[in-house]
């Protein structure tokens, strides 16, 4: 148990451990696994505040897993409390199939009732799916700013490209209708941003990519609508844990079966301190640069 903690907290590694051993590499693997068996059967998972009103920051990934290639989908959902700036990984959960609103429902069930009554908010990257599920719980959404953003960024490039003054234009009326904080004006910049759509001379990538900010645009703003809930504006602290799941995966070179993808993030769960997660009213003075 102790070369796991070892391992696991970032003090060393099997290979550092083995030099210094003076044994093989495959030896300590071996002790490695054995100590991380009796790790993970002893190890409590991060505990969700209770009696506190909470905030799901959530994200998935897919794999391609097997001979076969059959997809998963890993789901994380963090939880932090409303008052607090830290989240807590409350599931890190691999299901056979893609993201879908049907896959959502089962890992939110997945929590206590308490739990799952206590969740005022949502914030995602604008899956579908998960909208319905908002709604339907009556829990706000708020559409993760930072993938709209780098979706724009992708289309307006850095070259001479057709069109770069309409991308241009459409950048700053973006940026300028996701942050302010003056109503009038974000719904001036949305009014722009209609007409740049039905320009002839728009890139069609342009509306095609950006649909969401017409069709939804009232999700981009939860924030400023509910602000005693301070909201993140990102789903950052999920990516963050995928993130890690990404490096482990890399640092073993994948990994062939589901069985092992799952144990692995059961190892990540358990292992992962709370992330930081602010919300906008703790992140504002950075975020008002990018209006300028």
């Amino acid at each position: 148990m102790a070369l796991a903690e070892s391992v696991m907290d970032g003090n060393s590694s099997l290979r550092g451990i083995a030099r210094k051993r003076n044994v093989s590499h495959e030896k300590i693997r071996r002790r490695f696994h054995r100590s991380l068996g009796v790790w993970l059967s002893k190890k409590i998972p991060p505990q969700i505040p209770d009696k506190k009103s909470l905030i799901a920051v959530v994200d998935a990934m897919w794999f391609k897993l097997g001979k076969n290639k059959i997809p998963y989908t890993s789901f994380v959902v963090l939880l932090r409390p409303v008052d607090e700036e830290y989240a807590t990984i409350a599931l890190l959960h691999l299901i056979r199939g893609r993201e879908s609103k049907r896959n959502w429902e089962i890992i939110f069930n997945k929590m206590p009732k308490d739990v799952q009554n206590r969740i005022s908010a949502v914030v995602s990257d604008g899956f579908v799916g998960l909208i319905v599920i908002a709604r339907q719980r009556d829990w706000h959404f708020q559409w993760c700013h930072v993938h709209i953003k780098r979706s724009m960024w992708e289309l307006r490039g850095v070259r001479r490209i057709q069109g770069r003054r309409i991308r241009q234009r459409m950048t700053k009326l973006l940026y300028v209708f996701l942050e302010t904080s003056d109503e009038k004006k974000a719904q001036h910049s949305l009014k722009e941003i209609r007409k740049l759509f039905a320009s002839p001379d728009c890139p069609r990538t342009i509306p095609l990519r950006l649909s969401g900010i017409v069709k939804r645009n009232k999700l981009f703003r939860t924030y400023r609508t509910v602000p005693e809930l301070n909201l993140p504006i990102s789903t950052n602290s999920a990516e963050n844990i995928n993130s890690q799941i990404k490096r482990r995966l890399s640092s073993m070179r994948g990994l062939r079966s589901a069985k092992s993808l799952a144990y692995w993030l059961s190892v990540i769960h358990k292992s992962t301190k709370p992330v930081r997660c602010r919300g906008y009213t703790n992140t504002e003075k950075y975020h008002q640069k990018s209006v300028s």
